[in-house]
């Protein structure tokens, strides 16, 4: 009994590294974009990995990597959100009223999703299809053009309101 309790375990330790291997692996796809996009959408970040990598990534001219973050609107006045600071920096981010289901990631040609994207460190995130990068691109494409990008006076605006 104690035999298959040891392989079990050894088993699901396995899967739970396998998929924080594929957020590692994301992280690094983040850091190494060159001339490409990121396309974000998370319905906020309290992950400091990924908020900080988005920063970097934001502010690094030489590797010029356009970037674009959609998220919810309400989740951003929560005290924990890293959204209202990176727009503060000027990252494009722009706010749409829709149900988030799972937070997802595009980094040139490569796409993650996962439920908890975003919201907590190292969450279990799964490679996307072609098919539902495509589809995503274009769910990009309109959020982007049709809602309002968050100004860096909103952003400072909003913070103030936060941390009353």
């Amino acid at each position: 009994m104690k035999k298959h309790l040891f392989i079990l375990a050894g088993l699901c330790s396995s899967a739970a590294s396998a998929q924080n291997g594929e957020y590692a692996r994301m992280l690094e796809a983040l850091e190494a974009s060159s001339n490409g996009r990121v396309l974000i959408f998370a319905p906020t970040i309290f992950d400091l990995s990924l908020a900080n990598g988005i920063r970097q990534t934001y502010l690094d001219r030489v590797r010029n990597t356009k970037i674009k973050l959609v998220t919810v609107q309400y989740y951003n006045y929560l005290a924990k959100s890293t959204i209202l600071s990176l727009a503060v920096i000027n990252v494009p981010i722009y706010e749409v009223q829709t149900p988030a289901i799972d937070g997802i990631i595009i980094i040139d040609n490569q796409g993650w999703k996962g439920r908890d994207l975003g919201k907590v460190p190292n969450p279990n995130v799964e490679r996307m299809s072609a098919q539902e990068i495509n589809t995503m691109l274009l769910w990009f494409g309109n959020a982007t053009n049709r809602n309002p990008r968050v100004t860096q006076y909103e952003a400072i605006e909003r913070l103030k309101q936060v941390l009353k």
